[in-house]
């Protein structure tokens, strides 16, 4: 729908005229009575589900509860604010249901309010005798719940709540939906091989019980729930002291709405099902030799031009799993020379294969439901695809998200498609060289039909044995209520999720000095953003008197920091939202005022830090960057890319940047760039295990030393330009930049997968993050500082002075003290992502972390 819906009509525009309206209706009708005439009854007419396309005429959409004429309807459905009477009653419908409900959307229509008052869907499903269930309810019920269970279970006891959409008016029927959904989601995190259903402890099934011993889940797990839960109140009740302490947790209830958006994208769905950083490393976990099961023709493969979520060419590759099977996507971003699978059908790599740029891999997790991987064209996971190789047009920003997205897309188990490989080849048999090592591994139809149907049968039974009775992308209930989370909040829905009826939220508000940004739910439809209700959220909590204390949470209910931070301020001072890119490299310009930023998504991207400023339109072109920094003088800057070219740029006055040339030697990823003092000379280390030394005016190779960089590396160029460092998480190598020879080697700590390795800028410390931990490394001495946190370090880096590292993590920054491994400070910068790197400005005074699409700008502490 081109024009979007009568919804977002009357939002945009406000009420509309009798002489628009009346035509409209016309064909509103005639689709109600198409759809009655074959017998279907809609059930769901509201504004949302009238679209307008091209031409402006008003058109039925979203068939998804409707039933069939004579159908058993029974049950509370629909709307409230739409619904007629008998539908919320739960009493048998006909097409009249359907004409009372456009007859609710013509008055909305013309006046721009609901037809039953302002509080709209609270009143009509309170006629329908919906007992309120307030905050002390649930805790009154959690405690008795908790009192009847045998003590030594009870720590390990937890509830989510749909009590916010029950009380907001919900229909019955999407409210087993959201039942459906969290059940769905709860296994698809378990490495349990037995399905969970929640139990439900209350008479209206808002509040569903779980004992996290039965999902493999810990009680470090459920910290890591708690940890992010940004609507979590701690009650001063005698019951809710109670559940506190019988459940050993001040937070033993989540809300399923948010959980259910929350969990089921990183960094929570990476979390809790503990996916690893790469491919390789959850294909050791579950036992698949993928190198050796091509090689052996143990693979079944069907490849195919276009799929739901690619424009390009598409390999789906599947390979046996004890429980099940493991199923590995090869996505491109174009479909000419060895990204063509129809010319390269064998691969990857190797003389002949397919080069591919990422993928999807999907796998049977114990309980017959499946988890979700995406990764890069290496093989390490990412939060979302690139929009160049996959995209979900079900999403306004048409991101792929891990999880979510391939939940929706995958919610019959396994997507079959038809194989167009084995047919191309047999019928040009002489175009190829390897035909029978072709056909081998793209087996005839019969055979992959058995796998689909194998696999599909598997994911059937496991989603009927937790309550699904049929299996359709319109039903799937976790992208569906994870999308319900994400709309904007009326005043029902908003007063619901603090536990207080409309009437008793207006009240408060009117005693409060919100309104100015609140205000907004006092005027008929009108609406607050998700993201700014989630930011008031703890204010709004403390100034209605609902706790006394929001705790560590109150900082997640905090705006963000002013552009204009006191010279003093320390923490976050800018903020960098949807910049189109998967940050995985930035660099600060010599001055300090600007940051270059790049990554997945072939652009990198200005950024002015004192106007706050992206600058979109003084993007420069490249291939994916992997590493980036500025020449001492800020004459020039340096992007290495993951196709193993480092791009020389000058900067020319106003600010602009010019191709100056390109230095190609490196035969795979750039891992990181130093540059010499007098800014003639590189230093740079690739994951082809070279450390190489040019000069960048000529690009010309001066020295090249071999055996550093097999994965994460670093380099370093001494003050004087003579002596150079090269390590990884193995080796490290003293260098003689003048002769071109290996003076020292040493090993450091032997993780050959780290995931960042750093230099301080002295040249004297190494750090070197993997897991949880960081090692800091005395580059003389080989003295050893651990770091050690209980979550994962994703990244880090050293500060100006070389005596101090940041560490990033899910959301936080930290910064140690390396002289003795103490933690000095921490900065909660967000939950959306974990922080891929980090960089710091030139004269210490900065840093910049990169989160998924975000970059936040820190002013760190003055350190002695």
């Amino acid at each position: 729908a081109e024009g979007g819906s009568v919804a977002d009509l009357l939002r945009r525009s406000g009420a509309r005229s009798f002489t628009e309206v009346a035509p409209q209706v016309e064909h509103v009708l005639e689709g109600l009575a198409a759809a009655h005439a074959i017998g279907v009854i809609h059930r769901d007419l509201k504004p949302e589900n009238v679209l307008i396309d091209r031409y402006r005429r008003w058109r039925l959409g979203d068939f998804g509860i409707a039933s069939a004429l004579g159908e058993d309807v029974a049950g509370s459905s629909g709307t409230p604010a739409f619904a007629p009477p008998e539908q919320l009653l739960g009493e048998p419908q006909g097409p009249q249901a359907d004409y009372f409900a456009l007859a609710a959307i013509v008055y909305y229509a013309l006046s721009a309010q609901p037809p039953f008052g302002d509080v709209g869907a609270p009143a009509l499903a309170q006629s329908t005798a919906r007992t309120f269930v307030s905050n002390q309810d649930i805790m009154a019920l959690m405690a008795k719940d908790l009192g009847s269970a045998p003590e030594r279970s009870r720590k390990y006891l937890r509830y989510f709540t749909l009590t916010n959409l029950y009380n907001s008016g919900v229909s019955e029927d999407e409210l087993q939906t959201y039942r459906l959904a969290l059940a769905k989601l709860v296994n698809s995190l378990s490495w349990n091989p037995t399905l969970v259903k929640p139990q439900a402890i209350d008479p209206a099934r808002t509040i569903l019980r779980v004992d996290i011993r039965e999902l493999n889940w810990t009680l470090d797990n459920w910290q890591d729930i708690a940890r992010s839960n940004p609507y979590g109140l701690k009650f001063d009740t005698v019951d809710a002291k109670t559940c506190y302490q019988h459940a050993q947790t001040d937070m033993p209830a989540v809300r399923a709405d948010w959980f259910v958006f929350a969990a089921s994208r990183p960094p929570l769905y990476h979390t809790l099902l503990g996916l690893p950083e790469t491919d390789l490393e959850l294909e050791q976990n579950l036992r698949v030799n993928v190198a050796s099961n091509i090689e052996q023709e143990k693979v079944a493969r069907a490849a195919f031009n276009r799929s739901g979520v690619s424009q390009n060419n598409r390999l789906i590759e599947r390979h046996a799993l004890p429980q099940g099977s493991y199923w590995k996507s090869y996505d491109f971003g174009g479909n000419v020379g060895a990204q063509s699978l129809f010319q390269h059908p064998l691969g990857p790599g190797g003389n002949d294969g397919f080069r591919h740029d990422g993928g999807e891999i999907v796998f049977s997790l114990p309980n017959g439901l499946q988890g979700y991987l995406l990764v890069d064209k290496e093989g390490k996971r990412i939060d979302k695809g690139p929009t160049e190789i996959v995209s979900d047009p079900r999403r306004p920003d048409k991101l792929v998200t891990n999880g979510v997205s391939c939940m929706s897309c995958h919610y019959t188990g396994i997507i079959t498609k038809a194989d167009e490989i084995r047919p191309f080849v047999e019928a040009n048999r002489k175009s190829f060289k390897e035909v029978e090592s072709i056909l081998a591994v793209y087996p005839d139809k019969s055979q992959l039909d058995r796998f689909y149907d194998e696999d599909g049968r598997r994911f059937a039974d496991a989603m009927t044995q937790i309550g699904f009775s049929t299996l359709s992308r319109t039903g799937e209930p976790i992208s569906s209520m994870a999308q319900r989370f994400e709309e904007e909040l009326d005043l029902a829905r908003t007063a619901s999720e603090f536990g207080l009826t409309p009437d008793e939220f207006s009240s408060r508000l009117d005693m409060s000095e919100l309104g100015r940004e609140l205000g907004s739910l006092k005027v008929a439809g009108g609406t607050i953003k998700r993201d700014v209700f989630v930011q008031m959220f703890g204010r709004v909590a403390l100034e209605f008197k609902l706790v006394a204390d929001f705790r560590g949470l109150a900082s997640r209910g905090v705006p963000p920091a002013k552009i204009k931070a006191p010279e003093d301020a320390v923490g976050e001072i800018r903020r960098f939202k949807d910049t189109g890119v998967t940050i995985q490299a930035m660099a600060f310009s010599a001055d300090g005022g600007r940051l270059m930023a790049g990554g997945i998504g072939r652009t990198v991207i200005p950024f002015d830090i004192d106007s706050a400023k992206m600058n979109k339109d003084g993007a420069l072109r490249t291939d994916y960057a992997s590493f980036m920094t500025f020449t001492p003088d800020g004459d020039k800057l340096l992007v290495g890319q993951t196709n193993g070219r480092i791009e020389v740029f000058s900067v020319e006055r106003g600010g602009t940047f010019k191709l100056a040339g390109s230095f190609a030697m490196h035969g795979d990823d750039v891992r990181s760039i130093a540059c010499s003092p007098d800014g003639r000379f590189v230093l740079s280390s690739g994951k082809d295990k070279k450390a190489l030394y040019w000069s960048i005016d000529d690009r010309r190779l001066v020295h090249s030393f071999d055996g550093v960089g097999a994965g994460e590396s670093t380099v370093w160029i001494s003050a004087d330009g003579k002596q150079g460092v090269a390590a990884d998480g193995e080796n490290m190598q003293i260098l003689d930049l003048v002769q071109g020879k290996v003076k020292r080697a040493a090993k450091t700590v032997n993780w050959s997968v780290a995931q960042r390795v750093a230099i301080s800028p002295d040249g004297s410390k190494l750090a070197i993050s993997k897991g949880s931990e960081v090692v800091i490394i005395d580059t003389q001495s080989g003295k050893q500082v651990l770091i050690k946190e209980r979550d994962m370090q994703w990244t880090c880096a050293f500060t100006a002075d070389s005596n101090h590292v940041l560490t990033g993590m899910n959301g936080v920054v930290n910064m140690f003290d390396v002289r003795n491994g103490k933690k000095i400070d921490s900065f909660a910068i967000g939950e959306s992502s974990y922080v891929q790197t980090i960089v710091i400005s030139p004269d210490g005074r900065h840093a910049a972390a990169a989160m998924g699409y975000q970059i936040v700008i820190l002013r760190l502490p003055k350190t002695p």
